[in-house]
């Protein structure tokens, strides 16, 4: 019987503590520590900041349609959301190996307006003529969230990004690869490495204002299924004058452009087309390699 009036009161004071809980004030938010659903304006990408882009060398303007702005709330509005950004070169500050770009060659969307039932919008940076910027620099543009209306706060984590971007120059692209192998070995051709190769294609990547990066590896003749070592791929340098090609260079010092084989090395504008010759090791008469390269969309 003692067992029992204990259990008993136990529970009645078990009810009385749990209805102590039940405090009207704290349910209705008057008092206590609350967590409040906050609505935020961010940059996603910031996270990944500096965000690349490339634009081709020309005197008209050109469009970069970036960075995203996103709302971070539990559901989209019932009405427009207005954001405004701002420059802010201290950013690219930070970073050494970019190069600001003046205000005076770019203009921006610095309002953005993000449509009632919407989560996001995406900024518009022109460029207006990328012709007299330098390929061989890496440009940025710093951009910060100032305000937002509908009660939504800036993020402060998500706030700043740099969006930076290359100049391409007129031979950056994607192009169609043929032309010839010669491996020489022991005085004897080489019938597995030699002969024609292509048409396969490759980027040829902006290293200089009137340089390319040959990118991915070159191939032997067609059917060897063997191609050369990385570090053999050329950097076709052009002379804007004349169009001659001046320079083959590798990364791996291996390599070099031919002359006096008779073969024309140049650029024709007509066909967007490069004519070139390489060779390395033995020299041309046991290791050379005869180029057209055809410019087929930009990459």
């Amino acid at each position: 019987m003692k067992k029992i009036l204990t259990s008993s009161l136990f529970i009645v004071a078990m009810a009385a503590f749990t209805g102590c809980l039940k405090d009207k004030g704290f349910e209705d938010q008057n008092y206590g520590l609350q967590v409040q659903n906050t609505k935020a304006v961010t940059f996603p990408q910031s996270k990944n900041s500096p965000i690349s882009f490339a634009v081709n060398a020309q005197t008209t303007p050109q469009v970069l349609r970036a960075p995203v702005v996103t709302l971070e709330s539990d559901a989209a509005e019932a009405s427009d959301v207005i954001v405004k950004v701002e420059s802010n070169p201290a950013l690219v500050a930070a970073f050494p190996d970019l190069t600001l770009l003046p205000s005076t060659e770019y203009s921006l969307n610095n309002t953005l307006t993000i449509a009632a039932g919407k989560r996001l919008d995406t900024m518009s940076i022109t460029i207006s003529n990328s012709s007299t910027l330098d390929p061989n620099l890496t440009y940025a543009i710093g951009l910060t969230i100032i305000s937002a209306n509908n009660s939504y706060i800036v993020a402060s984590n998500s706030r700043d990004i740099v969006v930076k971007f290359s100049v391409k120059n007129a031979y950056d692209g994607v192009y169609s690869i043929t032309g010839t192998a010669l491996r020489v070995v022991g005085g004897a051709i080489d019938p597995a490495l030699s002969g024609a190769f292509g048409p396969y294609q490759r980027e040829f990547v902006t290293s200089g204002a009137n340089s390319v990066q040959h990118t991915g590896q070159v191939n032997w003749a067609n059917g060897s299924n063997s191609a050369l070592p990385a570090g053999f791929e050329p950097n076709i340098t052009i002379d804007p004058t004349t169009l001659l090609v001046t320079s083959l260079t590798s990364s791996n010092g291996g390599i070099s452009n031919v002359t006096g084989t008779g073969y024309a090395q140049y650029y024709d504008p007509a066909t967007r087309t490069i004519y070139y010759e390489m060779t390395w090791g033995a020299g041309p008469a046991a290791r050379l390699m005869t180029f057209q390269s055809k410019w087929l969309r930009p990459r």
